[in-house]
């Protein structure tokens, strides 16, 4: 991960192609209290000019340091396994990118993928890749109050012309609380 003063105004941008024309897009983090660092990343890709990054800040909270880290991954149903080699690099880079002893860190994003893939089931302990794995707390399953929790969904009238079905793809993720409690979702 390549850490970059704040005041650099540079943003790692996400491109993809819909018919003729590619799009830019990307990740931006916004706080009430100080950032006091960043970095940013590109995603592992397919090599079809779609590329992906996170962002990852260090925010001067009231109860210390917060790791808080950003992503989009790609969006085609079929590329879970272009999703699951970006979950694996997000994963390593946020817990590295964790303050030793601090909060714990805080992942979100558009992850485009429901709670049963392997992606989101890395992400929370439920899927060995590669012989690794994590947990980050899934904040809608830890204290959501039930429902299924779509965020992707046909009563929005730009979700409706995809044609694609209800579902859930924005998470919230966070580390394991302290034993103090701190953290706990």
């Amino acid at each position: 991960v390549e850490q970059r003063d704040v005041q650099d105004d540079h943003v790692g941008l996400g491109r993809f192609r819909r018919g003729d024309r590619e799009l830019e897009f990307g990740n931006a983090v916004a706080s009430r209290w100080p950032i006091l660092a960043r970095a940013e990343s590109p995603l592992p890709d397919r090599g079809d000019g779609e590329t992906r990054a996170v962002l990852h800040v260090a925010i001067d909270a009231p109860f210390g340091t917060l790791a808080f880290s950003c992503t989009h991954l790609h969006w085609k149903f079929h590329h879970g396994d272009v999703r699951l080699r970006q979950v694996a690099e997000i994963a390593m880079q946020v817990v590295a990118w964790r303050p030793r002893g601090g909060f714990p860190p805080v992942l979100v994003g558009d992850f485009n993928a429901e709670p049963d893939s392997d992606e989101i089931r890395f992400l929370t302990g439920g899927h060995v890749l590669e012989g690794k794995s994590v947990y980050f707390h899934d904040a809608w399953r830890v204290g959501g109050g039930g429902g299924d929790g779509v965020t992707w969904s046909n009563r929005n009238p730009y979700a409706r012309i995809a044609l694609e079905p209800n579902r859930r793809i924005d998470y919230v993720f966070s580390g394991y609380p302290l034993a103090s409690g701190l953290g706990l979702v």
